[in-house]
């Protein structure tokens, strides 16, 4: 990551205008725990990214990780707004509505995001929600869903941090630090 981390540098110091090597290297830096240095760059760059839905999906996951949940909620909104057919954007969102137990809205982000893309994330997390809710048949159907899904390039939020959920044990609240 450090051969990236230094190429995503030098080209800025080429061209402090290259917008996409800002929002690449913030990305990067999102991975690696660089969380106050990655919303530096996602900031420089927003007024040229403000018509992203991928701009606000990182910013929603940068802001998650800083625990600036509020700001997390409107950038995945945003990213909605933009693009309603983000299911990272969904799965996030989602997640988020799990974590403070909103139970009916985050069911409906998961559903919305295993539609759209199949989301492994997403439909794991819509197994271990039914779980929860002592739902069993569709817990195991949403979990058999989830095994059938392609693993995604991209990472949601929740999954920078920790593995996937396990399968009885809840969702676990770790990935706010």
């Amino acid at each position: 990551h450090e051969e990236a981390l230094a190429d995503f540098n030098k080209a800025i110091s080429l061209d402090t205008n290259f917008g996409e090597a800002y929002y690449n290297r913030a990305d990067l830096l999102l991975l690696l725990g660089r969380y106050e240095a990655s919303l530096q760059d996602l900031q420089s760059i927003a007024k040229a990214y403000k018509d992203s839905s991928f701009y606000y999906v990182t910013l929603g996951n940068v802001k998650t990780q800083l625990n600036d949940l509020s700001a997390a909620t409107a950038a995945y909104e945003r990213a909605l707004l933009l693009d309603p057919n983000n299911a990272e954007a969904y799965s996030n969102h989602g997640y988020l509505y799990f974590q403070n137990k909103q139970y009916d809205l985050a069911q409906k982000d998961f559903e919305k995001a295993g539609q759209l893309e199949k989301s492994e994330f997403a439909l794991s997390c819509l197994g271990e929600l039914f779980y929860l809710q002592k739902n069993y048949g569709k817990a195991v159907e949403a979990f058999k869903s989830a095994s059938a899904a392609e693993p995604r390039s991209g990472r949601p939020i929740a999954q920078l941090q920790q593995p996937p959920p396990s399968r009885n044990s809840g969702i676990t609240p770790s990935v706010i630090l």
